[in-house]
């Protein structure tokens, strides 16, 4: 009977962090063990045999056109161990530790010593950017953890716009809500001829209901003079 030796080598290089990485293609795998954990405790909160990921922390992340994104990476027992970030869109190397191995320079890596986060800070992000980042720690084999970066651009709509018909002497109402904004804006301006409508006018009849939320909606009533 033949028998059929089979022999696998697992690697990972590592740049030294003294010199730019060549450009080019790397595989990365998620460590696979067998632990045994504690009943109804993940088990990442019990291997305490080497690094593991805080999944605490949510694994999408929306982040406004133009204003600064971050991706928190938290790994527990990191040891001697470095972090990087991967961008898996084209399998690109971003981060090693605190060295930036892209030519793009929007891209870097916040780290404070003796602290467990390892933040991924892209400056003037755009919807390009869009897509799955992974933070890897150099285990034996590497492990991983994704996150899904969403790059959004606030919309405003005027409902019933751009053209409107109300009879001479009625009250006028508009409504504008505004969508895709991580957060509800903290202030929202209606605007008439490109000048801003002053609520606190002598002539009165102004008045703004602002709704937030998900999508948060602006009322605008103007109630016509009153005549004395």
């Amino acid at each position: 009977m033949q028998v059929l030796l089979g022999i696998f080598l697992y690697f990972m290089v590592y740049p030294d962090v003294s010199h730019q990485m060549d450009s080019g293609y790397y595989k990365y795998e998620e460590e696979q063990t067998s632990t045994t954990t504690t009943p109804g405790v993940p088990l990442e909160h019990t291997s305490l045999r080497g690094p593991y990921f805080d999944t605490t922390a949510s694994k999408n992340v929306t982040a406004l056109v133009g204003k600064t994104a971050y991706l928190n990476c938290r790994v527990r027992n990191v040891g001697n161990r470095t972090i990087s970030w991967v961008r898996h869109r084209d399998i690109h190397l971003l981060t090693v530790s605190g060295y930036t191995y892209t030519s793009d320079q929007r891209f870097s890596c916040l780290h404070k010593p003796q602290n467990e986060d390892w933040t991924l800070q892209i400056k003037y992000p755009q919807k390009r950017d869009s897509g799955i980042y992974e933070c890897q720690v150099s285990t034996t084999p590497p492990i991983g953890i994704s996150m899904y970066l969403s790059v959004v651009e606030p919309i405003t709509q005027v409902i019933g716009g751009p053209d409107m018909y109300i009879n001479k002497g009625s009250t006028m109402n508009l409504t504008c809500i505004i969508k895709h904004s991580p957060e509800p804006p903290p202030a929202i301006y209606w605007l008439h001829n490109t000048e801003e409508i002053n609520y606190d006018s002598p002539r009165g009849g102004v008045s703004v209901i602002t709704e937030k939320g998900d999508v948060t909606t602006s009322y605008l009533s103007k109630h016509p003079p009153s005549q004395e």
